[in-house]
């Protein structure tokens, strides 16, 4: 605002201040625009503010006039001095402008060493002429120069055709990038152009790297390599670069020159790979790991089944649970074998596989082969037959695992692909001499046979002889290249001949070795025996008349029961001192079955006397096993194993029969004197699975061995440091402290020198005895435990007369431990588990009980938080533990749940309360056992060592009244102290409420039932 209309309003209205009098007229237009007045107030501040602005305009232009007057005044002295100066300028002007000229055209004449101009030459018209003929020659030289860049610039466009091509400065400015840069690294030009190189700001690679390019190109010489970059978006790719630098004349780098190849897809295939090997080698280490723990996990499963099963045949069967239970054990050993060969397949193929040397029966392991196939081949009607050629020896040293992982292979082929007919293993000797032989094993079937093409292809890894038949019968197609490798590593040869339509031989041939003293097999001297085999199958039959007629006996075949009985009748009337003493009669026969026959030979009074039959059939036969029980036979179960049918005929006619079990490798009566002597000697064993340490337990105590459980490596050091024991079993997989490592523990206190340490492992891979015996262990025994491996190794240990207190059944053999009926538990069959020992199965009982009290409470939290893993477990560990126990019932629900929780983890209410009810009732029923036990004769407390007893429960008394956890370690000595005495279910109730964490019901229950208050 104009000073004069400032002052004059600051008077008029009375403000002093200016900068007062501007916020009122600012507060005044405000006022003017606000919605706060009526319209004719506004209008009216409004036209008041426009009006002080054309007063101000008006001084505004006053002002004005007044200095363009002043100004007009002074204007004529001025343009007299302008216009002089003006001519001066002009004057200069011109002179520069020749001198320009004069300058240039010497530049140019120099350039082209021509005469310059003298410093008289000052005409413009002469100067101008000259320029123009230079600028003449220069547009020349110019064109010349544009056809050459233009070629150059062709050459440019082919590089940028086909190389990522960028110039910086020194600096590392960006001063030129072609399409191939802007293209792999995803900016515009104009974002490069001026900027920092992308590659050295974006760059992965150290700092080494980038001092190494800077260096090289600074010098002026030439870098060479591959380094990484990342794009616009940050997706990395990678160059195969060459910079050179532009040198001045100095030879001082001005600028450089970035060719580059993008590598990015090679880069990435590099990577690919060497993170497929990586994958690979991971993945192998995996699987080694996987499959020892698979080992592991299976063989823990296996040491029950094996364990428990030799426990239960040592117990009082009938001959079919005896015959039953001896399959079971035979299967769950050949099962064992064909486990461990497929776990062992990588190091066939790795060329790692080992073999090993052992005294084998052959009879024992066809046996074992027939448990595995024969099940399928009855399924099927399949006849099964060996036929063994009776001049073999039994015994051999080989490998047996895997001769019976071949013969398995081979026969449970055959029995896939054989519809009809019947199914013959042979063995014959190809040659031998002394302490040598070569066996030649053939399996051939009647099946659907195999072309010549399907034969080249039949032993390879993973293929059967073609799709069709994998779809229709199944399989892998890894049991023929198994199989080829294991007996090309035994240094034998196989092969194949077959027929399609009509079935298939496949043979292979075996070098083993015999023990010379042994190699003749016994003659049973079966001179003046007369024999007849009746068996409508020409194979089955004619095996065994050759296996006769070796042994001496006078022997004929018939294919029918009528025959046979014609045959009887004709030689007990024309020949009655000459009797049939065996007849052979097979089950099955068309027309008159074995059964029908049977019972006309007892009944027809022609035939007199009556020869000894030996009944022959499937050995899962009830009927025939019913009819040798009652008629005053002999069952002899096909497929014939040589052995058994020679003991059979020895049987009939009356006498000893062979052992068919070597002498070391079972406990004879020689052992078990042995073994007496070893009674009572203390035996630590480290084991952390609870059906393991059952099974260990229960094979150790059968033979009067005292043990003691030690759960993981740590409690087995601190064990020893309490107690002495004659030999440690060290299972070398463990929590917390492992087996390897207790032992190197062990082996530094020399006070264990002595201490004989057997390691117990179920790893299948190879290294598992040397790290073994590199830990400090003596000796090794694989897992499933076999029963008579166990004693031999406790005999070879540990030295006869050291014997402590003996523990057997003694004090529980006549003890009524358990009541005829338990809810939901079938008492007969858990008791059968345990070989009758009562003492064993009402302890395992009591610790179901306290272990499953609060089963259904943990199931229910883990399905509320969703935490399937922790129910799966649940529910697996019920389901095992219950049919253990003899609880099916409550064991099928288990495993129901356990099956449902795999799939799904909603609707479980109905079979979740199913599980509950069916345990519920067996919790209930097992609170008959806190009753005391139905015993006059179970052992006294009074045989205890009483200062020992009272020691120990009166440290127990103080920590439970401090709740100190202590007291659970006490509890467990108690437990073992008491065992097999009237104070063992005192010593469950404690445990279990210790173990629960209840201090005051366990000194209740201390108080109301120790000796000292009876």
């Amino acid at each position: 605002m104009h000073p004069l209309l400032t002052r004059q309003l600051k008077r008029l209205f009375g403000i002093s201040d200016e900068p007062k009098l501007t916020a009122a007229l600012l507060e005044l237009r405000r006022l003017a625009n606000s919605d706060g007045l009526q319209e004719e107030a506004r209008n009216l501040l409004g036209g008041l503010d426009r009006l002080l602005g054309q007063i101000d305009n008006t001084y505004q232009q006053h002002e004005a006039d007044i200095t363009l007057r002043d100004q007009s005044l002074e204007i004529s002295n001025e343009e007299i001095l302008q216009a002089n100066e003006k001519l001066r300028r002009k004057e200069r002007r011109q002179h520069a402008i020749i001198e320009s000229l004069r300058h240039t055209a010497n530049e140019l004449l120099r350039s082209t060493h021509l005469p310059e101009l003298s410093d008289d030459e000052t005409s413009l018209e002469k100067l101008s002429l000259l320029m123009s003929d230079l600028v003449k020659e220069r547009q020349q030289v110019q064109n010349k120069l544009e056809r050459t860049l233009s070629e150059l610039e062709r050459q440019k466009s082919a590089i940028d055709q086909h190389a990522i091509v960028s110039i910086t400065d020194t600096s590392g400015k960006v001063t030129y990038a072609n399409e191939g840069f802007c293209r792999v690294s995803g900016f515009q030009r104009h974002e490069l152009i001026g900027k920092k190189h992308p590659q050295f700001d974006q760059t992965d690679q150290s700092a080494a790297i980038i001092k190494n390019i800077w260096s090289t190109i600074r010098r002026g010489h030439t870098w060479k390599g591959e380094f990484a970059n990342r794009n616009k978006t940050g997706t990395p790719y990678w160059l195969d670069a060459t910079i050179v630098p532009f040198l001045d004349s100095q030879g001082e780098a001005f600028q450089y020159i970035i060719i580059c190849t993008d590598i990015t897809e090679r880069r990435i295939f590099q990577e690919q790979l060497k993170d497929a090997i990586h994958r690979a080698e991971s993945a192998n280490k995996a699987k080694s790991e996987f499959l020892a723990n698979m080992s592991h996990e299976i063989r823990t499963p296996m040491n029950a089944i094996i364990g428990l099963s030799h426990l239960a045949i040592e117990g009082k069967t009938d001959q079919r649970q005896h015959e039953y239970l001896s399959k079971i054990q035979s299967s769950a050993k050949t099962l064992l074998s064909i486990i461990n060969d497929i776990l062992d397949f990588s190091k066939i193929e790795a060329g790692e596989m080992t073999l090993e040397t052992v005294d084998f029966s052959l009879s024992e392991l066809l046996e074992q082969v027939c448990t595995i196939f024969c099940f399928s081949a009855e399924k099927k009607s399949l006849e099964v037959v060996y036929s063994i050629a009776p001049d073999l020896p039994d015994r051999y040293f080989g490998d047996p695992l895997r001769l019976g992982q071949v013969l398995t292979n081979l026969a449970s082929n055959a029995v896939k692909f054989t519809e009809q007919g019947e199914i013959v293993i042979s063995v014959t000797a190809e040659e031998s001499q002394q302490g040598k032989i070569r066996l030649r094993f053939d399996v051939s079937d009647t099946g659907i046979g195999l072309s010549e093409d399907k034969l080249a292809v039949l032993f390879d890894s993973f293929s059967q002889a073609d799709s069709s038949t994998t779809r229709k019968f199944g399989g892998t197609g890894l049991g023929l290249a198994i199989s080829k490798s294991l007996i090309s590593i035994m240094e034998g040869e196989i092969g194949v001949e077959s027929t399609e339509g009509e079935g298939s031989n496949f043979y292979f041939t075996l070098p083993l070795q015999i023990d010379p003293e042994r190699e003749t097999p016994k003659n049973l001297q079966l001179h003046g025996i007369r024999a007849m085999v009746v068996d409508d199958l020409a194979k089955s039959r004619d095996t065994i008349l050759k296996t006769f007629r070796f042994h001496g006996a006078n022997a004929i075949g018939k294919a029918c029961g009528e025959t046979c009985i014609e045959e009887l009748q004709r030689c007990c009337r024309e020949e009655p001192t000459r009797p049939y003493q065996l007849t052979l009669i097979d089950w099955s026969m068309p027309g008159m079955d074995g059964l029908q026959l049977l019972r006309t030979i007892q009944s027809d009074p022609l035939i007199d006397p009556k020869p000894r039959i030996i009944l022959m059939s499937k050995y899962n036969n009830d009927q025939a096993i019913r009819q040798t029980e009652t008629r005053n036979t002999i069952l002899l179960t096909k497929p014939i194993i040589p052995t058994a049918f020679l003991n059979a005929v020895l049987k009939a006619l009356g006498r000893p029969t062979l052992r068919i079990r070597h002498e070391a490798t079972s406990v004879s009566g020689r052992d078990v004197e042995n073994i007496q002597g070893i009674l009572g000697a203390h035996i630590l064993v480290a084991e952390d699975n609870p059906v393991n340490q059952q099974v260990t337990r229960a094979l150790l105590e059968h033979y009067g061995l005292k043990v003691k459980i030690a759960e993981d490596g740590r409690a087995a050091i601190e064990a020893l440091a309490k107690t002495r024991f004659d030999l440690v079993l060290m299972d070398v997989q463990m929590p917390d402290i492992d087996g390897y490592e207790a032992s190197r523990i062990i082996r530094q206190d020399a006070t264990y020198d002595e201490i004989p340490i057997i390691a117990l492992t179920a790893n299948a891979m190879s290294g598992d005895r040397e790290e073994s015996l590199a830990s400090g262990m003596d000796d090794y025994l694989p897992k499933p435990i076999e029963p008579d491996a166990l004693y031999a190794m406790l005999l070879k240990w540990i030295q006869p007369g050291q014997a402590g207190h003996i523990f057997n059944d003694e004090y529980t053999s006549s003890a009524i431990l358990l009541p005829e009926h338990l809810p939901g538990i079938d008492v007969e069959a858990g008791l059968k588990r345990m070989r009758g020992n009562q003492a064993l199965f009402r302890d395992l009982l009591l610790r179901f009980r306290a272990d499953y009290e609060h089963w259904s409470g943990r199931i229910s939290m883990a399905i509320l938080e969703n935490n399937r893993e922790e129910a799966l477990h649940l529910a697996h560990a019920l389901k095992g533990v219950s049919a253990t126990i003899g609880a099916m019932d409550l064991s099928t629900a288990g495993a129901s749940l356990e099956k449902h929780l795999k799939t799904d983890m909603e609707d479980l209410t109905e079979i979740h309360n199913r599980v509950t009810d069916q345990l519920y009732q067996v919790l209930d029923g097992l609170k008959s056992l806190d009753k005391p036990p139905e015993s006059a004769t179970s052992r006294p407390v009074s045989t205890l060592d009483q200062q020992t007893l009272q020691t120990l429960l009166s440290n127990m008394k103080p920590l439970l009244l401090n709740g100190d956890l202590q007291a659970l370690q006490l509890v467990e000595q108690l437990h073992e102290m008491v065992r097999g005495t009237e104070m063992v279910s005192t010593a469950l109730e404690l445990k279990k409420h210790v173990d629960a964490f209840d201090f005051e019901k366990a000194l209740n229950t201390l108080e109301s039932h120790s000796p000292s208050t009876q």
